[in-house]
């Protein structure tokens, strides 16, 4: 319970109750979640698909200036899945967003300093950068829509009154 909540009640608040806003965000999320986890599952079969129709050509399909590759294909496959799972319980929801917020923010640097020295795997251009980029924004702003009460703390509401 949150350190402002111990105790007694103050006689000018004796009228409000605690609400959570935990549950109400957790719904939104899940939807948010589902959304990312379809459009990554999306993103991921059509990459697996040209880079193994592909073979071994060089430089290989591109989509909008990123280099298909298979390994392209099996991080977003496996970030679909993570995400989908995520979707079930809150707790995981949690630990996974933070975790692809953080691996996101990781290749954003990772694929900018290889883009300079030389190749890498998830291709080393601009639109690259961006994809990485745009993982990490939205996976942290879901993390943070994750743990409301943390942030903003709990809403505090009037009870109903009671008719004598």
């Amino acid at each position: 319970m949150a350190r402002d909540t111990r105790g007694p009640v103050p006689g000018e608040t004796d009228n409000l109750k605690r609400v959570s806003l935990n549950p109400p965000h957790w719904r939104e999320a899940r939807r948010m979640l589902a959304a990312e986890a379809a459009l990554l599952a999306v993103l991921a079969v059509v990459t697996l698909v040209m880079a193994m129709t592909a073979g071994s050509r060089t430089p290989g399909p591109h989509i909008l200036d990123i280099g298909v590759s298979a390994a392209l294909g099996w991080t977003l496959l496996g970030a679909a899945l993570a995400v989908g799972v995520a979707v079930v319980w809150r707790r995981v929801a949690q630990v996974i967003t933070a975790t692809l917020s953080i691996g996101g923010a990781m290749l954003v640097v990772i694929c900018a300093v290889a883009a300079v020295h030389h190749a890498h795997p998830f291709g080393s251009t601009t639109p690259v950068l961006l994809v990485w980029a745009l993982v990490f924004c939205y996976n942290f702003a879901v993390a943070i829509w994750l743990v409301p009460n943390h942030i903003e703390g709990p809403d505090w509401i009037a009870r109903r009154s009671r008719r004598p």
